[in-house]
């Protein structure tokens, strides 16, 4: 969904969460088609995706996300999360994440919030892709780790660790693409 020279735009509306992607390519004369960031970066070799609902506790949350690894093995992406119980949403980028065989540790840093998560600051969690139709078990995950000091996501995408709660995710997918 989110590979190749596909423009996608994450947005918040209300309480909701939307992810769009079109084909329309940033084109150059003198590219051959392709935009400027992809020959920066290099191809996408591996992607995590996913938005959808969880709940915890009664309390209904948001997310959506996507990150890249390009083949120059820098990473990109964004998250977002909004917790209905509280009103309250935030945003911010990819900078690590971890495949190991259908489960993903990712990590970011906080950009904007609307007051939960200290913009500046770091996030962490773990999703499971459990397979695609209505035959396979919903796909999961952990509630994020929000408010975490600068290295902490890097740390965790290194560390790989077992722990946290998984949630199922209601109404949406996890893509993870080793």
């Amino acid at each position: 969904m989110f590979t190749g020279n596909r423009l996608c735009v994450l947005a918040v509306v209300g309480s909701l969460v939307a992810i769009g992607c079109s084909d329309e390519r940033v084109v150059s004369p003198n590219d051959g088609g392709i935009s400027p960031p992809l020959l920066a970066k290099g191809a996408v070799v591996q992607s995590v995706t996913g938005s959808g609902h969880f709940t915890v506790g009664g309390a209904l949350r948001t997310f959506a996300f996507t990150a890249r690894r390009h083949a120059d093995g820098s990473v990109s992406g964004e998250y977002q999360g909004v917790r209905h119980d509280l009103g309250v949403a935030w945003h911010g980028n990819i900078t690590c994440f971890t495949i190991i065989g259908t489960q993903a540790w990712l990590g970011g840093i906080a950009e904007s919030s609307g007051g939960v998560v200290i913009p500046g600051t770091e996030a962490s969690w773990r999703v499971v892709d459990n397979g695609e139709g209505q035959n396979a078990p919903p796909d999961q995950i952990t509630l994020q780790g929000v408010n975490l000091p600068p290295g902490a996501a890097a740390a965790y995408c290194a560390a790989t660790p077992a722990g946290g709660v998984l949630a199922s995710v209601e109404d949406g997918n996890i893509q993870v693409r080793p």
